[in-house]
């Protein structure tokens, strides 16, 4: 039964590590596109 918990939870965590990864790299391109622009 612990075993099952522990496996949700790290699904769980997994999910939102990669929710974050992906706004971040969002964020950063964002980032990068501005500073491209400043330059031109």
């Amino acid at each position: 039964m612990l075993v099952l918990i522990l496996v949700g939870m790290g699904i769980y965590a997994f999910i939102l590590f990669v929710k974050l990864a992906n706004r971040g790299i969002t964020a950063l391109d964002i980032y990068i596109e501005e500073k491209r622009n400043n330059k031109l």
